[in-house]
């Protein structure tokens, strides 16, 4: 899942701004609002490594896109 979102932000990088939110166990543990793709990297490392049942949004600030990216952390 990582990978997946890595490669979504990447395919965006003609934007601008994104904004991220992200919950896990559907409660809200991450929000950012336009920034630039590049900075929600290691974000979206610890949300979608370390974190179970998690879920994040990414959005244009343009409103041009939106992609929900669902992980499960595969802790052994």
């Amino acid at each position: 899942m990582y990978q997946e979102a890595i490669r979504f932000i990447q395919d965006i990088t003609e934007e601008k701004l994104i904004t991220v939110s992200a919950s896990v166990n559907d409660e809200k543990w991450f929000y950012s609002t336009c920034i630039k793709p590049i900075e929600i990297e290691k974000e979206i490392n610890d949300i979608l490594l370390k974190k179970s049942h998690s879920k994040i949004i990414i959005q244009s600030c343009l409103n041009t896109f939106n992609r929900t990216i669902h992980g499960i952390s595969e802790k052994s």
